[in-house]
């Protein structure tokens, strides 16, 4: 093999690294520009009633559902500058005071503005997509607020109901999850959602 051969392959070959070298970052800093790290703020909050049963949620529930959450309607400030975020929802499975497809709005507390996501700790934002069994209260200017923050609201995925301490990484894996203070009546572990629905109903068929 000639030398003038060789360092054409020893030259090609060295522009192809340099190349795969190239995109690789070129990738690294459109992952990091599109995806920017989000810092948590926890926010401070205390629910003045607790929930000991499925009867005492249904108690003051307008609506009852499974929701999957479409997107952000709108953020705003309440009160002392209390960030909020109106969540768009679609009725999934109407269990009580809904039709299946119906659009609601559900109220939370907490938002992501910039770079940084505002929650409670034990209440974490929801996120589009998930799909969540609620019980609601209908509020004055139209939307729904959930009871008890994360004694009215539980994931449901593949048809089981789970609390927000079994479904969500950061309750997950944190000493302060909020199985310390969920009652035991509503605190579901991969529960068959016909058990919670046939309870629904049967408080509101008795009452």
């Amino acid at each position: 093999m000639s030398k003038k051969l060789y360092k054409n392959k020893v030259f090609i070959a060295s522009f192809i690294i340099l190349l795969v070298f190239i995109l690789i970052f070129i990738f690294i800093g459109i992952k990091s520009t599109s995806s920017p790290q989000l810092e948590t703020v926890y926010l401070n909050a205390s629910w003045a009633k607790s929930y000991s049963s499925i009867n005492n949620l249904c108690v003051e529930s307008d609506i009852v559902a499974i929701v999957k959450i479409t997107g952000v309607n709108k953020q705003y400030t309440i009160m002392s500058g209390v960030p909020m975020t109106d969540f768009n929802a679609e009725v999934i499975i109407p269990i009580y005071g809904a039709e299946e497809n119906d659009t609601i709005i559900i109220a939370q507390t907490g938002q992501v503005q910039g770079n940084q996501k505002f929650e409670i700790r034990e209440d974490p934002l929801m996120e589009t997509d998930n799909e969540y069994l609620i019980f609601g209260r209908k509020n004055e200017l139209g939307t729904i607020t959930i009871l008890g923050g994360p004694q009215g609201r539980f994931s449901y995925t593949n048809g089981q109901i789970n609390n927000l301490f079994v479904s969500v990484p950061e309750l997950r894996n944190s000493s302060n999850n909020i199985v310390n203070f969920l009652e035991p009546g509503i605190n579901f572990v991969n529960t068959d959602v016909s058990e919670i629905i046939t309870a629904v109903e049967n408080y509101f068929n008795e009452s």
